[in-house]
């Protein structure tokens, strides 16, 4: 069975930056990695918001019926590592629509996980990652939601509020649970120094070859938002 290899977030860790990469260097990778971009994703992506917002078992529903629908899309003889980017598999940025932490995340990639089952009936080659941050992320998070204008609070009142939302290891550990015996990787930005910084540790799962990723050069910080000043 081909491999699969999910990015599920969180968000605000260079998530946009590493997929914007991918987009740019799909023509380097394709021979090796069926790269899914967030256009494909898209009602999957909007499926998982949904859920993270509402909770509500109908919704994981129709998020699994919109993976099932993405994978029945795909050539069941490629044999390229599938690659899918998100951090909608985490639902909706913390603060947004009432979510208040990555709970949804769990059920969220189990269900991704059981729709692999389905589709291709058999246990699938699975390996999970998350990009998480050790500092800055309530920061990071609150400028993008004031640069989208979806937040009324101070950053010290969102902070406050939303303590425990980059509580990544409890996430992790919980997904961990949730889909074994597949893989669950983890790894903070800070540790990713190399060149190809966030970038890296994906295309090590894939098992992109090192003259490839060689080749490849990592964007500048995408979707980077503005900084706040407390109020």
């Amino acid at each position: 069975m081909r491999k699969f290899v999910v990015h599920a977030g969180f968000h605000k860790t260079a998530t946009t930056t590493v997929q914007k990469t991918l987009e740019q260097h799909n023509d380097l990778i394709a021979p090796h990695i069926e790269y899914l971009d967030r256009k494909r994703l898209k009602p999957v992506r909007i499926a998982a918001q949904a859920y993270s917002s509402s909770l509500d078992p109908v919704d994981l529903s129709i998020f699994e019926m919109r993976v099932c629908e993405l994978l029945m899309t795909l050539d069941e003889k490629d044999d390229r590592c599938l690659l899918m980017s998100s951090e909608d598999f985490s639902g909706y940025l913390v603060g947004r629509h009432g979510v208040s932490t990555y709970a949804a995340a769990v059920p969220l990639v189990g269900a991704i996980k059981n729709m692999l089952r389905v589709v291709y009936d058999a246990e699938p080659n699975l390996s999970v990652y998350f990009s998480t941050r050790r500092e800055g992320w309530h920061e990071s998070c609150y400028g993008q939601l004031t640069k989208n204008r979806a937040i009324e609070l101070s950053l010290q009142d969102f902070t406050h509020r939303y303590a425990e939302a980059n509580n990544f290891n409890a996430i992790v550990s919980k997904v961990r649970s949730e889909i074994s015996p597949s893989k669950v990787f983890a790894a903070d930005l800070e540790d990713l120094t190399g060149r190809l910084g966030p970038l890296q540790p994906l295309l090590d799962l894939c098992e992109l070859k090192p003259d490839l990723q060689s080749e490849i050069t990592l964007l500048p910080p995408q979707n980077v938002a503005r900084k706040s000043q407390p109020k």
